[in-house]
């Protein structure tokens, strides 16, 4: 899907002499796929670019591939590994400015009740 809008940004840790907060339009893109790779694994891709002023990041990407595994007895284990860039990163109000990469995978049990 394409799509736009305005966002406004609170920040909860600033540099002194700066705002506390910003607006900007965007435009972002995104992109879903979902395949049943066998009759107990699923494959979900996830992908989301948002574009906006240098203040907001400049622009940002989310990524996200998932694996869901059917364990039988109403159990599943869940394996996602998740990308997200953002090209410039607000400094804190110590002046740190993050990392522009944060990568996270993450494992999952499930039980459908």
């Amino acid at each position: 899907s394409l799509g736009g809008g305005y966002q406004k940004t609170r920040y909860s840790s600033f540099l002194v002499g700066t705002d506390n907060s910003n607006e900007a339009p965007y435009v972002f893109f995104s992109s879903e796929y979902d395949r049943d790779i066998t009759n107990d694994i699923e494959l979900e891709i996830e992908y989301r670019f948002h574009l906006t002023d240098e203040e907001s990041g400049t622009y940002v990407h989310h990524s996200m591939v998932n694996f869901s595994n059917d364990l039988g007895n109403n159990m599943s284990l869940e394996a996602s590994f998740v990308w997200d860039r953002t090209k410039d990163p607000v400094a804190d109000s110590n002046g740190v400015i993050p990392e522009k990469d944060d990568f996270r995978f993450l494992l999952g049990l499930g039980y459908d009740l």
